[in-house]
């Protein structure tokens, strides 16, 4: 069978000889899933569990066996799994989330650039790429697998807060106050983020995703230099290295005029643009879709309401994106609360209205 995914990415192929849309979810392996929860207590703290390549790729393949009609299977890991790997203390406490040592000052970055460069940058994350092998080596082959990072601004923003942020002033202070050093940490990013798509690519998955989950924090003139300029970096050396792999992004929470700018100038380097859950659906389908495959983009808070709504809502969307290129997905990832019915009533109202 055909890799479904892949095909609506191939710019090569037309809409009209695809049957049906894709369907995935972010975060569909984790929390929301029994089987997850008793994998979970086999493990230390999350860190552990997401770099034992067992339990990983157990985890990643958990929701593609029990949800059939699911067309890619998305690796279970995390984005601050780029600092981890340049040797910043990163680690997960329960009802507070992730903590992690603090970047402040031009050393500190210079610290990074020197772990950057050694070997112990990819020894750190040989159990994510030991997950993609054992997945890629179990996974039905008309299924297709995702890899991913968090893009430069996000990943920056929790090391500089140390944590999560509602207001992010710390990493703001030092892209007003600092303006070079910031950069300079922006740009160490942006190579980690290259190095480990690569390898992760190298490894066994077939698209990779750049998440900025935090970018509609940002001034328009800062979502072009801090979030798209980045993404777009990552996107086109990637690309460079690998030019069959295609790379969705996700400027979570950005402006409509943003995000047309960014599909109409740059859809020539990358190749899927997924929307929060904030976009209004009938005018990206409007204005977006002409340009770029579309990824998205219902709100993941339906996941924990009536099924029939889940149902009618996705029937909705499916038929306002049914003249372009489009893979189903939510705005978000889901949470820990969603309901089992309701991602099946997600995936069948995909393939049904398709």
């Amino acid at each position: 069978m055909t890799k479904l995914l892949l095909n609506t990415l191939d710019k090569n192929i037309e809409k009209s000889e695809l049957n049906s849309n894709p369907v995935w979810i972010m975060r569909q392996a984790g929390r929301y899933l029994p089987e997850y929860r008793e994998l979970r207590a086999k493990a230390r703290d999350f860190m552990d569990l997401a770099n034992n390549s067992e339990l990983a790729s157990e985890i990643t393949l958990q929701p593609i066996r029990r949800f059939e009609q699911l067309d890619a299977a998305i690796l279970f890991a995390d984005i601050l799994h780029i600092p981890y790997a340049l040797n910043e203390s990163v680690e997960f406490k329960a009802g507070v989330g992730p903590i992690l040592s603090t970047i402040k000052t031009s050393q500190d970055i210079s610290r990074l650039k020197d772990n950057l460069e050694s070997d112990e940058f990819h020894n750190k994350l040989s159990g994510v790429y030991g997950t993609i092998k054992t997945v890629n080596s179990q996974l039905q082959k008309d299924k297709t697998f995702i890899g991913f990072c968090g893009a430069p601004w996000t990943v920056a923003t929790y090391m500089l807060e140390g944590q999560g942020s509602k207001d992010y002033r710390h990493a703001k202070q030092m892209m007003y106050n600092n303006s070079s050093d910031f950069e300079d940490l922006i740009e160490t990013l942006v190579k980690a983020s290259v190095k480990y798509l690569s390898k992760q690519i190298e490894s066994g998955v077939q698209v990779v995703k750049i998440f900025d989950s935090w970018a509609g924090v940002l001034t328009d003139d800062q979502v072009r230099k801090y979030s798209f300029e980045p993404m777009l970096k990552i996107a086109s050396q990637v690309k460079a290295k690998h030019p069959n792999t295609p790379v969705i992004l996700l400027p979570k929470g950005v402006q409509n005029h943003l995000l047309k700018e960014l599909a109409e100038k740059y859809n020539e380097m990358f190749d899927c643009l997924a929307l929060g859950q904030t976009t209004n659906q009938q005018w990206a389908a409007d204005n977006l879709q002409q340009h770029i495959c579309l990824q998205g983009n219902l709100d993941p808070a339906l996941m924990i309401c009536d099924k029939n709504k889940v149902y009618d809502e996705t029937a909705k969307m499916v038929e306002i994106f049914k003249h372009g290129k489009y893979i189903a997905n939510l705005g978000h990832g889901v949470t820990p609360d969603t309901k089992i019915e309701n991602v099946q009533a997600f995936l069948n109202s995909v393939k049904e209205n398709s």
